[in-house]
């Protein structure tokens, strides 16, 4: 069996002689798993999308022919340009990530997103100085993986699932000790614009303050948990005073933590009155709606015994049913949506 040493010489020797050698090490890596160890490529860059700028990946068989070509374009998403990515101020880096997904071609924008997660995991885990400057700029590009469009058509696992977000980077969180977990959330409560991820965050760390919700972790955030909740209370209930928990990414999240934080009460004063305006009973109506991927075909739904938690369903039906016969075009397709996954209708 020929030893690891040979074959990095061999294909070094050929590498050589590639006009870049990155794109072909990255395609290497991702068809031959053991190449990854041997080429020092990290799972990252494996990822990597390689094509054109708008990043085509090698399970597109479209592109494939890219792949086997000893001059690739030298505009892959490498090893050279995440090192750029990660050396350049955190909020320019997303503008650039942002850009990118911008000039995606439509079906190629689910994976340009994954590919952006994977580089916001790939940089807290590399533990930079201005680690706290890139948490908060993570969360507040957060929007960037939130964006369900075409989930409902999508097959699984071709799109970001729901809680990969949350996941992945918790798994990033807690691979720091309880001290720097509990500074970057607490840097971010008070700098963050968008809260949505962080909210997510905080409960799948700390758990919630309640029975009914959320179980903490072992160590989430030690004895930080119930002052950095309070905080992080504090910031939702100004949002919902100024106006600006409806602007935030995902609004449910902020409802859900005020909720787990033991304010329940508070959090259906605020739907109540949400339901009596227009921008809110719009918002309610959308952001009570997921999606259930399944291998028989995606469908929409409301859970309607966690949304009651939070919410009088029986009168956002209601004044979802006003809307649909009163309101505008853009009005009635979005009570229309909400009614059809509430499942009023067969």
């Amino acid at each position: 069996m020929i030893d690891d040493d040979s074959i990095r010489r061999e294909l070094e020797f050929h590498l050589e002689r590639t006009r870049s050698s990155e794109p072909v090490k990255a395609a290497l890596a991702m068809l031959f798993p053991r190449l990854s160890k041997i080429l020092d490529v990290s799972a990252v860059e494996a990822a990597a999308e390689i094509g054109k700028a708008t990043g085509y990946r090698l399970a597109n068989r479209d592109y494939s022919r890219s792949y086997f070509r000893l001059t690739p374009d030298s505009t892959v998403w490498g090893k050279s340009f995440i090192e750029s990515l990660a050396a350049s101020e955190p909020k320019r880096a997303f503008e650039t990530l942002l850009s990118l997904l911008d000039q995606a071609v439509e079906k190629e924008k689910a994976r340009v997103r994954n590919r952006i997660l994977a580089i916001s995991v790939d940089v807290l885990q590399q533990n930079l100085s201005n680690i706290d400057e890139w948490f908060v700029a993570i969360l507040d590009s957060s929007s960037i993986f939130f964006d369900n469009s075409g989930l409902q058509n999508s097959k699984m696992f071709e799109t970001m699932a729901p809680d990969q977000p949350r996941i992945l980077i918790g798994n990033a969180l807690r691979a720091f000790p309880v001290e720097q977990r509990a500074r970057l959330i607490r840097n971010a409560v008070r700098h963050a614009d968008d809260i949505s991820l962080l909210c997510q965050l905080f409960r799948s760390l700390a758990g919630d303050a309640i029975p009914s919700g959320v179980s903490s972790l072992p160590e989430g955030l030690g004895e930080h948990t119930h002052e950095l909740r309070a905080q992080l209370v504090d910031r939702v209930v100004h949002m919902s005073r100024d106006g600006t928990l409806l602007t935030q990414a995902r609004p449910a999240d902020l409802l859900w933590f005020w909720w787990g934080a033991g304010h329940e009460a508070a959090v259906r004063r605020f739907t109540s009155k949400l339901t009596r305006m227009k921008d809110g009973l719009r918002t309610l109506l959308t952001i009570a709606v997921s999606v259930v991927m399944a291998n028989d075909g995606n469908h929409e739904h409301v859970n309607r015994e966690s949304w009651e938690k939070v919410v009088d369903l029986s009168l956002l039906e209601l004044r979802a049913i006003a809307l649909e016969s009163q309101g505008d075009d853009e009005d009635k397709t979005i009570a229309q949506r909400f009614l059809d996954a509430l499942g009023r209708r067969t």
